[in-house]
């Protein structure tokens, strides 16, 4: 997948869970669902928590871009990547340097006046212009909705690796290990 070359990594520690792992390589075969299961669970609740404080531009591509990929490992699948797929998710996360934006017709920025602003067609324009100007002698402010998404999450986050490490205890325990 994708991400606009933007990665966000964040990291959410079960010291239960990761002291299960390094003891049980052995058996992987048995945890290897559980664990993707917990992986897709995280990524699913952190991608609607990071799509809903994504802000709404002159369309909401950046938050229906938001996805999340399961990195598959060995023995077990490493980690979770979530982010956006259209490359200007990056520059809103982070902000830009003053820069003078593309203002022609069909760029993001005219698109972003006519829609998001209503700005009646005669003055799109000179309306474009003056943000164009102002972006170059400032640049643009950073958004962090992808900070915000998963302070939001984290507390479902830690339910599920709760649950998943109960699991795997659990199917462990069973199996007299």
């Amino acid at each position: 997948m994708t991400t606009g070359g933007f990665r966000q990594d964040f990291t959410i520690t079960s010291p239960k869970l990761d002291d299960m792992l390094r003891r049980s390589t052995r058996w992987a075969r048995e945890i290897k669902p559980e664990l993707t299961l917990m992986l897709n669970q995280t990524g699913a609740v952190n991608t609607r928590e990071m799509a809903n404080e994504a802000p709404i531009g002159a369309d909401s591509a950046l938050s229906q871009s938001i996805k999340w990929t399961v990195e598959d490992g060995d023995p077990w699948p490493r980690w979770v990547t979530i982010g956006p797929s259209v490359l200007y998710g990056i520059f809103v996360a982070l902000g830009t340097r003053p820069h003078f934006p593309p203002i022609g017709e069909g760029s993001g920025l005219r698109r972003w006046v006519r829609l998001k602003l209503g700005v009646a067609p005669e003055d799109v324009d000179s309306v474009t212009f003056m943000i164009a100007r102002k972006i170059a002698k400032t640049g643009t402010e950073a958004n962090d909705y992808h900070v915000r998404g998963k302070e939001k999450a984290e507390g479902a986050t830690r339910k599920i690796w709760r649950e998943a490490a109960r699991r795997i205890a659990r199917r462990l325990a069973r199996r007299g290990r």
